[in-house]
């Protein structure tokens, strides 16, 4: 769930962390798949599981007190939570649908616009405030590899104008992914993952709900097949 760090409320880290404390993700699990079947799963972590720095450290609980605590110290005024929902996708929206019931019942006010995915892809881009066209939160699933490590971990960049949409800025995250890209030594990346990811429990620049498994298959005769994180069709051959 990928929050719009220039505008508010979500511009406001408390209110972030919020949102953070607001998300049971077996309630995403269970809207996918109806419970955790082993291809849907939760994941407390902003590294994918499964990955070489995969940790749960920091990462908070679903905590609905705490949450509507957080709204309270950050001074949220009620303004609106604009969920971009692509209604005709099968993941997306009843996601969007969850994250509506989750941030409501903390107190957030929502307001979830349908709309197609290509147009969430377009408004995503704005950084105009709610009443021009802006956003508060968009779903999304990006791939698993571009979650990994975080010299270029798409939803931790945090390096503000030039970071992904949400456009999360913070200068601690920045210097640890830099020393992070600086040292070869393992027990220095392994440290500096851990920080970045206590920090980010601070910043959130997104919120992890889950991870996905996919299944593929292709003729036995194939070789070359490449798929990360989608099927490449190129250098392909028949044995």
């Amino acid at each position: 769930m990928r929050l719009n760090s220039l505008q508010p409320p979500f511009n406001n880290p408390r209110i972030r962390q919020a949102a953070l404390y607001a998300t049971n993700p077996q309630e995403y699990v269970d809207a996918w798949a109806g419970g955790d079947t082993g291809l849907v799963t939760i994941c407390r972590s902003f590294y994918i599981c499964s990955s070489p720095y995969y940790s749960e450290a920091g990462f908070p609980r679903f905590d609905l007190a705490k949450a509507k605590q957080l709204l309270k110290e950050g001074g949220y005024d009620g303004t609106p939570v604009v969920i971009l929902d692509a209604s005709e996708n099968a993941q997306i929206h009843p996601a969007s649908l969850v994250a509506e019931q989750q941030l409501t019942a903390a107190g957030f006010k929502v307001d979830v616009q349908a709309m197609d995915w290509a147009t969430v892809v377009s408004r995503r881009g704005s950084k105009e405030p709610m009443n021009k066209g802006g956003w508060s939160v968009f779903i999304s699933g990006p791939g698993g590899l571009d979650m990994m490590l975080p010299i270029n971990h798409l939803g931790l960049r945090s390096n503000c104008e030039k970071a992904w949409f949400g456009w999360p800025c913070n200068a601690e995250i920045e210097a640890m992914r830099n020393a992070f890209g600086d040292t070869a030594d393992a027990a220095e990346r392994k440290k500096l993952a851990e920080q970045i990811q206590l920090q980010a429990t601070q910043t959130v620049p997104y919120v992890p709900l889950a991870v996905a498994y996919q299944f593929r298959a292709s003729r036995a005769d194939l070789r070359g097949m490449l798929t990360p994180p989608a099927p490449v069709y190129w250098n392909v051959e028949r044995k």
